[in-house]
């Protein structure tokens, strides 16, 4: 039987966001974190389909995971330590490197050329050289054994923030005159993250998109799993954290902090019930919350619930526990399903705990997790 939640990815939506970057430079498409929570192997043949050139990944383990499931383009890996510098070789990935030790080692294990991405630290204070550094860096690079230069990056720490502008032109700025000093420009010259996108970068020409490709594209849906009546004194949930001040209609929905809604969300939002709200309120627990029903009298067992949509964006809905969309995202777990959809067209993705129909519907396909 298919989950009682399910997490909705409209492909066309993403489809129209590439297209929208492509604007800005060539794509990397950053599918680090299992894509954000998505499902990064079902994602990317359809990320490929869509004109991305490389695809984005944090960890070397997360590249092999890509590769040995067949996928063939370049990936870029945001950190590949000394440690990992033959399986960077083996599964010919392309890495970002901050240090000398990072190039020697990489230099050592590489049995043919290794294309790799100079990452220059502007302020971040994370991953990346000192532009101080870059050129004799750079330099390394070329000399080394079997090793082949092909990008020049940085990060963005505040680009989201409108008020943090000027911190990022200092970044921009820094990086800029790295790239001047350079013997020879590398061929891809990238900083801008999704928040970056907004600011004009003539002299880059590739993007790191990460979160923005899933602008106006997902849907998370659960169902009413029961519906009960509560009197004026009595009390909802663990702790006894809600007191009810009126007789009460509740509404039990299979969807707790296991699945993505953290329990700081307490009481302060609401989900879609016949497009109407209904407050969230005590404590949710690991596998189910609770919410008042007392606007919504037509509120049945069975019925849909939105938890958010393009109407209730998860951006909001991720502001209620005071966090971003990309945790809440990240945050969602193996049992809700995944469905790509595509021109009325769906694709089920498997999840390890949920169980999926053995015989889809026409038109339906099962894709592996």
């Amino acid at each position: 039987m298919p989950s009682s939640s399910t997490l909705i990815i409209n492909l066309d939506a993403i489809e129209t966001n590439i297209h929208r970057f492509k604007q800005k430079g060539r794509v990397i498409a950053m599918v680090k974190a299992n894509a954000y929570g998505i499902g990064a192997l079902a994602l990317t043949p359809h990320l490929i389909e869509f004109g991305v050139s490389m695809l984005g990944v944090a960890h070397v383990s997360e590249a092999v995971a890509l590769r040995n499931a067949g996928i063939e383009i370049p990936i870029f890996v945001v950190s590949a330590p000394p440690f990992e510098a033959a399986e960077v070789a083996h599964y010919h990935l392309e890495p970002a490197v901050s240090t000398l030790e990072e190039i020697e080692a990489l230099s050592l294990a590489a049995k043919e050329v290794i294309p790799v991405h100079l990452h220059i630290d502007t302020g971040m204070n994370r991953f990346g050289a000192p532009p101080e550094e870059a050129l004799a860096l750079s330099r390394a690079i070329h000399h080394a054994s079997n090793l082949l230069l092909v990008g020049l990056m940085t990060h963005f720490t505040s680009a989201e923030l409108p008020e943090m502008d000027a911190y990022t032109n200092e970044q921009i700025s820094l990086f800029k005159n790295v790239v001047d000093a350079l013997d020879t420009s590398p061929r891809w010259i990238h900083a801008a993250n999704s928040p970056g996108i907004r600011f004009t970068l003539p002299f880059c020409n590739l993007v790191r998109v990460g979160i923005s490709l899933f602008e106006s594209a997902l849907t998370l849906e659960s169902h009413l799993s029961y519906v009960s009546q509560a009197k004026k004194g009595e009390t909802v949930g663990y702790h006894c954290a809600y007191k009810v001040e009126r007789d009460m209609t509740i509404g039990v929905i299979p969807f707790g902090y296991h699945d993505g809604l953290h329990r700081h969300y307490k009481e302060k939002g609401y989900v879609l019930i016949h497009g109407k709200q209904a407050p969230m309120i005590g404590n949710i627990c690991m596998d189910f919350m609770m919410v008042d029903l007392s606007a919504i009298p037509e509120a049945q067992v069975g019925d849909r619930v939105t938890i958010f949509d393009q109407n209730l964006p998860p951006e909001t809905v991720a502001s209620w526990g005071n966090t971003d969309v990309r945790e809440l995202l990240a945050s969602i777990g193996p049992r809700t399903q995944r469905i790509l959809t595509r021109n009325s067209h769906e694709q089920r993705v498997r999840s390890p705990i949920c169980q999926i129909e053995e015989n889809p519907p026409s038109g339906q396909h099962l894709l592996p997790a």
